[in-house]
């Protein structure tokens, strides 16, 4: 169909002014509803392009869910992230995410998006909290650094209280972690995975005093349900993670450029 106006001279003697102006409404409209298809059906193709191409953003996260601790009533759970807040100062209010309790003490494990908070909680009525940002400018709990990352790491010596002395390591797995085991100065432990979070802890005597040397061979290694090994401190040199956008969220202090040595982060979920 052709929207091409026919020549004056071809049109009926007496007609021509007024079919040629029938004629132009005619190819005006046609043309305008042509236009308006047009930019519609490119519209769509560029929402259908950035549906198509957007990063595999996590989209929820334990950050921003609030979990149900077993053994603490809704009033305990508040009084403790109320108390835990305070002593760490973080802008946002924390979440608790975690209740230990062993002879060594009770430790708690609370976050918000950018804040991994440990507060030990072993002395009633008492606070003592810290923010655990290593080496990250932008740290965000909605990624781990692979399939888990670690955001406490303490030892403690025994005292004449009778609690004994106590090395812990803890943070955050994915789902398909089922399984951790921590080796210590040749001791090696498994891991309570609860929850998204996990936490691994070595008892020692009453009189036991912490070593002031690291453990070279220390190696904390997470296993799927089929018992593949997921990751291991030991053997897992790189410690720069990016997010789906490239962004980095661990273990460089220069973004720019994005070290090649980088690996993906995984989503906390």
């Amino acid at each position: 169909m052709t929207t091409t106006l026919p020549p004056a001279r071809e049109l009926p003697p007496g007609r021509q002014i007024q079919i040629r102006a029938r004629l132009e409404r005619s190819v005006v409209r046609r043309r305008r509803g042509m236009r308006l298809a047009t930019t519609a059906t490119a519209l769509t193709a560029v929402v259908t392009a950035v549906v198509l191409v957007l990063p595999d953003q996590p989209t929820s996260g334990y950050f921003s869910t609030q979990p149900t601790i077993h053994g603490l009533s809704r009033e305990q759970v508040e009084d403790i992230e109320e108390g835990c807040w305070k002593a760490s100062r973080t802008p946002a209010r924390p979440v608790l995410h975690r209740y230990h309790q062993d002879a060594a003490g009770t430790l708690a494990l609370l976050y918000t998006p950018t804040d991994a908070l440990a507060c030990d909680l072993s002395t009633p009525g008492s606070y003592y909290s810290n923010a655990h940002l290593p080496n990250r400018k932008a740290f965000d709990t909605r990624w781990l650094n692979g399939h888990f990352s670690i955001d406490h790491q303490h030892q403690m010596s025994g005292d004449r209280a009778g609690r004994p002395g106590s090395q812990t390591v803890a943070g955050r797995v994915d789902s398909q972690v089922k399984r951790m085991t921590w080796t210590y100065f040749g001791r090696t432990v498994e891991a309570e995975i609860v929850d998204g979070t996990f936490v691994a802890r070595i008892l020692q005597p009453t009189d036991w005093d912490f070593p002031k040397e690291r453990d070279g061979s220390e190696s904390l290694k997470a296993y799927d349900a089929e018992g593949k090994v997921l990751g291991d401190t030991r053997v897992d040199l790189s410690w720069c993670y990016v997010d789906r956008e490239g962004s980095i969220i661990s273990g460089s202090f220069d973004p720019l450029p994005v070290p090649d040595f980088c690996k993906p982060a995984e989503p906390w979920r």
